[in-house]
C-alpha cells in the first residue's frame, strides 16, 4: 500500500534561519539548531521539504493475459496529479515505453509505443488545459518523443495535436512551471546547431490565458560557448537558474535578461 504524508509547511520570518550549535540556550530568537528534512531559502527561511510518496512497486508491465509484475520495466518517472476543483487523483507513472495511470493495484496505460530506454526519466508539469478553462492537465516530457498531454481521463495526446500549437513538436528534456507559463530545457532541434543551449517558454492567448501548447517565446544562454550544453535548471523564487556543464546562469523572466 501507499504511504502519503501530510502537506509541506513553511515557516515565514525566519530571520535568524539554523546555527549549528548543541546547546538550544545558545540560540537567539528566531534561529533553530535542529532543522531536517528542509530546504533552507536565501533570507534564512525554512520550508519544509515536500513530503513523498512510495509506490508499492517499483517496476511495470502490461501482459497480453493478465497483468503482470515479475517481468516488468523499472519506473522511469512519477506524478502525483491532483486535479483542481476535484477530489480524483492518479499517479502518472513512465516505464518500459509507456506510461500509466496506477495506483496500489492495477495500472493502465494512457499512452504506448514510448522510447523504453531505462535511461530516459520523464518530466512532469500541471497547469491549466487550454481546451477547457475548468480542467487541467499534466504535462510529460522524456527527452525523445513530443511532450504529451493527459487530462486525466481516456489516453494522453500530443501537446502539438492542440489546436495553433506551436513548437510542441519539439523534443524537451526537462519540464518547468512558473506564473502560467511552461519551460522547455534541453531542446532536440537538428535545424538548430546551438538547440543545446536554447530556452523555449509558452506564451497567453489572446483572452489573457495560458496557453501551455504555444511554446512561442525562447532564448539562448550564452550560445555556442565553452560553456557547454544546458544540463538542467530550475526555478528559485522567481528567477530561472540554469546549470550548464561548465556554468551556472540566473534568468530574470521579468527583466527578459540573463
Amino acid at each position: 500500500m501507499s504511504l502519503r504524508l501530510p502537506p509541506a509547511v513553511s515557516v515565514p520570518r525566519f530571520e535568524g534561519g539554523y546555527q549549528p550549535v548543541s546547546e538550544y540556550t545558545d540560540l537567539a530568537l528566531s534561529q533553530t539548531n535542529q532543522a531536517r528534512n528542509v530546504i533552507y531559502a536565501i533570507n534564512g527561511a525554512l520550508e519544509k521539504r515536500l513530503g513523498s510518496e512510495r509506490l508499492y512497486r517499483w517496476r511495470l508491465e502490461n501482459s497480453t493475459s493478465a497483468f503482470t509484475w515479475s517481468q516488468g520495466r523499472p519506473i522511469t518517472g512519477h506524478y502525483y496529479f491532483e486535479k483542481l476543483g476535484s477530489t480524483q487523483t492518479y499517479h502518472v507513472v513512465g516505464a518500459g515505453g509507456a506510461l500509466w495511470n496506477y495506483n496500489s493495484n492495477t495500472a493502465n496505460t494512457i499512452a504506448t509505443g514510448l522510447n523504453n530506454n531505462t535511461n530516459t526519466y520523464w518530466s512532469f508539469v500541471q497547469l491549466q488545459n487550454p481546451s477547457s478553462v475548468a480542467d487541467d492537465i499534466v504535462i510529460a516530457a522524456n527527452g525523445v518523443q513530443r511532450p504529451l498531454a493527459w487530462a486525466g481521463t481516456a489516453c494522453a495526446v500530443f501537446l502539438d495535436t492542440f489546436t495553433s500549437a506551436s513548437n510542441a513538436s519539439l523534443t524537451y528534456s526537462v519540464l518547468l512551471h512558473n506564473k502560467e507559463r511552461v519551460y522547455g530545457i534541453g531542446v532536440v532541434d537538428t535545424t538548430d546547431a546551438d538547440a543545446s543551449v536554447r530556452v523555449f517558454r509558452t506564451i497567453f492567448g489572446s483572452d489573457g490565458l495560458a496557453d501551455p501548447h504555444r511554446f512561442g517565446e525562447n532564448f539562448y544562454v550564452g550560445g555556442a560557448s565553452k560553456d557547454g550544453p544546458i544540463r538542467n535548471a530550475a526555478f528559485l523564487d522567481d528567477n530561472l537558474v540554469i546549470y550548464k556543464r561548465n556554468a551556472i546562469w540566473k534568468f530574470l523572466p521579468a527583466s527578459g535578461g540573463a
